[in-house]
């Protein structure tokens, strides 16, 4: 995967370290913190296997094909209402 990392000098002194790929941001005192900071980020948020391989992740699986998961219709029901039941607002003994 080609990485572009956006590093920013912020008025206070520390240095902004941002991967646009995964939009993980790091900060560090200096440029190399930052971006060793940023790399230690990416590395721990990778998917790994049982045997503590990296797992590798299938473009086609629609967990990961950066388009929202979404539920069905579910016309005025909230996720409350299917969970919990839906909720009569003179019903004091549900709050």
């Amino acid at each position: 995967m080609r990485r572009q990392i956006a590093l920013t000098e912020n008025p206070d002194g520390l240095w902004t370290a941002y991967d646009t790929a995964t939009k993980t941001v790091t900060q560090g005192t200096t440029r190399d913190e930052a971006l060793e900071r940023l790399d230690a980020a990416i590395e721990a948020a990778e998917p790994r296997t049982e045997s503590g391989d990296r797992d590798e992740i299938d473009p086609e699986d629609p967990l990961f094909s950066g388009d929202p998961i979404t539920s069905g219709d579910m016309g005025d029901e909230t996720i409350d209402d299917v969970l919990y039941g839906v909720v009569d607002e003179g019903d004091e003994t549900r709050r």
